[in-house]
Order: C-alpha cells, then sequence, then structure tokens
C-alpha cells in the first residue's frame, strides 16, 4: 500500500502579465530573492526564502488579465511592524493595518495587495513583537 502522505511544500505560481514589475515588487517589498528556475521552465522565475523555493511567476500574454482565483491570498509571518510600515511606505505601496484577538494573544496584519490584485497578509503575532511570552512554550512547560 501507498503511502499518501505529502512530502514537501512545492511552492505558489502566481501567474502574471507583467513578469518584470512581479519579480521586482516580491524581491524589493517582500524580500524574496530570485534563484534557480530549472530550464524546462521556460520564462518564468522562480523567487526563494531561506533557499527555499515559495513563489513561482509564471508569466501570461498582455493581452490575457492576471489569474489570481485559484490562491485566494497569501499568509507571510513576520516580525517588526515598524520595519515593516517604513519599509512599505518607502515603496508606495498601500496597506490596511488590523489587529484580532486569537488565542489569547494578538494579531496585527498589514494586508497589501501585489502587481496582480493578489491579496498578501503580513501577519505579526504579538508575542513575536510585543515582548509577550509564547503562548507555545507555556505548552510545553505544563505538557
Amino acid at each position: 500500500m501507498m503511502d499518501d502522505k505529502l512530502g514537501s511544500f512545492g511552492g505558489f505560481i502566481i501567474c502574471t502579465n507583467n513578469l518584470k514589475g512581479s519579480i521586482d515588487w516580491w524581491t524589493k517589498v517582500i524580500g524574496l530573492v530570485k534563484g534557480y528556475t530549472p530550464p524546462t521552465e521556460l520564462h518564468s522565475q522562480w523567487l526563494y526564502i531561506d533557499k527555499i523555493p515559495l513563489l513561482q511567476l509564471y508569466p501570461v500574454p498582455s493581452k490575457d488579465e492576471p489569474w489570481n482565483t485559484v490562491v485566494g491570498g497569501i499568509n507571510l509571518n513576520c516580525v517588526n511592524l515598524s520595519h515593516w510600515v517604513s519599509k512599505l511606505s518607502k515603496y508606495g505601496v498601500e496597506y490596511k493595518y488590523s489587529t484580532q484577538a486569537l488565542g489569547g494573544f494578538g494579531i496585527q496584519r498589514l494586508q497589501i495587495l501585489d502587481p496582480n490584485m493578489l491579496t498578501i497578509n503580513l501577519i505579526f503575532v504579538g508575542y513575536d513583537n510585543d515582548n509577550m511570552k509564547d503562548p507555545r512554550l507555556e505548552l510545553q512547560d505544563n505538557g
């Protein structure tokens, strides 16, 4: 019997009619890094975080609208909210700020749009940003 577990995360694909603009945005604003793209994936570009392939930007003809119906949005866990606000302001990226209580700690979110109108949520968990105790450590202490 075959094991049906997933082996690893393979990354996201975003189709774009402005490949260069999308590469620039994802590298400058979010901080992903251009990396190895298999030669069989001509004309696309893989972007990485910590040497892990996260995102493939795939060009579509300019007469077509960018596709983002498969991926409804991407959540990226971040630290240092003030750094990100400054960075987004520097690049003229509009954002919506919101907060939410979740599991006994606070979540802060900056919601932005990539050049293809895909929602990107930059998530800041309170214990990573406000010197609060990480609730996961409490679970380990009691477990």
